[in-house]
């Protein structure tokens, strides 16, 4: 696993960032949804910063990329709500199947304003199933 120092440098060099402060999509698993215990979670997922959508750095011969997301206590967040959140490197205990796990430390509802700011029109992605049917007449 790569030391916490070299995880922060090479997130904050890959994102071109200083600190790790974001917009963010609260989500909440199908499973705590209905929870209101202390130690009910979610992730905040769709973290975006001046325009663009943030993923981990992928793995030497990886093809894959895999979305930035920070773990969170539900503790009052709204699913599907943006927040201007302010995270941190996970645990060094947490992070053993991500090395770039993050953790929150604050979180605020994010305006409309703040949001038109740093998440793109261009990021939202519909999908579109072109499909055609062959049928025969008599």
């Amino acid at each position: 696993m790569i030391n916490r120092d070299e995880a922060i440098q090479n997130l904050k060099a890959y994102w071109e960032v200083t600190e790790f402060n974001f917009l963010a999509r609260f989500d909440v698993p199908i499973s705590q949804q209905e929870i209101d215990e202390p130690n009910a979670f979610g992730f905040f997922k769709e973290i975006y910063w001046n325009k663009k959508r943030l993923f981990f750095p992928s793995e030497e011969n990886s093809v894959k990329r895999n979305s930035a997301s920070c773990y969170a206590r539900k503790k009052g967040l709204k699913h599907n709500s943006f927040y201007i959140i302010s995270a941190e490197l996970s645990p060094d205990d947490k992070r053993k199947k991500n090395p770039y796990s993050l953790t929150l430390t604050h979180a605020r509802e994010a305006s409309q304003e703040e949001i038109d700011q740093h998440r793109s029109n261009f990021e939202r992605k519909e999908t579109v199933y072109l499909a055609y049917v062959n049928f025969v007449a008599f």
